[in-house]
């Protein structure tokens, strides 16, 4: 087997641009009454 063969790459954004937006496969919310709720501490602060 080569290297990275099945390898996944994990790109997080709080703005990503226009131009991504055929490629991004789920959006996590900021609010956590409304799913899908993801949180990244270093974004609410």
């Amino acid at each position: 087997m080569f290297d990275g063969v099945g390898a996944q790459l994990i790109v997080v954004d709080n703005s990503p641009p226009a131009s991504v937006d055929d490629d991004v496969v789920i959006r996590f919310t900021r609010n956590p009454d409304v799913p899908p709720y993801g949180l990244i501490p270093e974004a609410t602060s």
